[in-house]
């Protein structure tokens, strides 16, 4: 914006004195700049009205210490606290192991007393299962009631009988029963969470897989190996006559989408001079370990 300011040319003439007025011109003068005569007062002056310039810089330095010492206690004090917690977590580590032992559940009682016992628990340590033979039941830990009256036990062969257990290594609970007419029927117990008002609870789940045969003729398993991956299954099986059968089974895609089941069986028995007591998989089932009764210890490559 611009103001106009009009200013007045007076001058002389021959006839005498007087005054000669110019037309009136317009000058152009930006809004803002002080008009002559008129007093102006800068920030700095005006603030050295009211402190000094020693008030004002002894105002601005404590100002900046204040939050660099605020700054740095706060940084000292973040890391006294991450030495308190990491001393608290290795503190344990020296300490001498304990056990306190609970009062004990429990389980509902069998027809027949069991072959083979398996237990499991779930990663928040709330949810146990006992695997008796083909019974299971579930346990709540902390509790004083057993997980029948809760979750009903339920008889997971009810056409046959349950002569081994085995548990596969690795994470989750993937499970295998050998049967006395030498089937392997797996079995995946899984664990989900839920909230109602603010409040966790465990449900768990059973899924059967499909029955595999332990070896081409039908005889009771006395010991069992299992381990399973997204793309394969593999057992080892000692049968009642001390053969010791390793059965895999492998998914195949077809050309049309589906998947079908591809089993290779291989007897281990001539490979072991002893009798075998004990038999494990590794992780991956790509080893298989088999200790004898002399304490000798067999493993294969698979």
């Amino acid at each position: 914006m611009f103001r106009c300011v009009y200013g007045l040319n007076v001058g002389r003439t021959d006839e005498g004195q007087r005054m000669n007025v110019s037309p009136l011109t317009p000058a152009p003068a930006l809004q803002g700049e002080p008009s002559p005569g008129r007093g102006h007062t800068s920030a700095p002056t005006l603030m050295e009205g009211f402190f000094t310039r020693r008030q004002i810089r002894s105002l601005t330095d404590g100002v900046t210490r204040f939050i660099i010492k605020t700054g740095g206690v706060s940084i000292i004090l973040c890391i006294l606290g991450m030495c308190v917690f990491l001393v608290k977590e290795v503190i344990p580590l020296f300490l001498p192991t304990q056990a306190n032992l609970k009062e004990p559940i429990t389980l509902s009682q069998l027809k027949n007393p069991a072959v083979s016992t398996l237990i499991g628990i779930d990663e928040h340590q709330e949810l146990a299962y006992v695997l008796r033979d083909d019974s299971l039941e579930f346990v709540f830990i902390g509790e004083n009631a057993a997980a029948i009256s809760k979750v009903p036990s339920r008889g997971l062969l009810p056409d046959g009988t349950v002569t081994a257990l085995a548990r596969g290594l690795g994470k989750g609970h993937n499970l295998a029963l050998g049967t006395g007419d030498g089937r392997i029927v797996p079995v995946a117990i899984e664990f989900t969470q839920d909230f109602h008002d603010q409040e966790r609870s465990i449900a768990p789940s059973v899924k059967m897989g499909t029955p595999i045969a332990a070896a081409p003729t039908p005889q009771p398993i006395t010991k069992l190996a299992y381990q399973s991956t997204d793309s394969e299954m593999r057992v080892a099986a000692l049968l009642q006559d001390q053969h010791l059968w390793l059965t895999t089974s492998r998914s195949v895609s077809r050309p049309d989408g589906t998947t079908a089941a591809s089993t290779t069986q291989v007897d281990l028995t001539s490979n072991i001079p002893g009798q075998i007591t004990a038999l494990t998989l590794a992780s991956r089932g790509e080893l298989l370990a088999v200790g004898t009764a002399d304490g000798k210890v067999y493993h294969f490559d698979l």
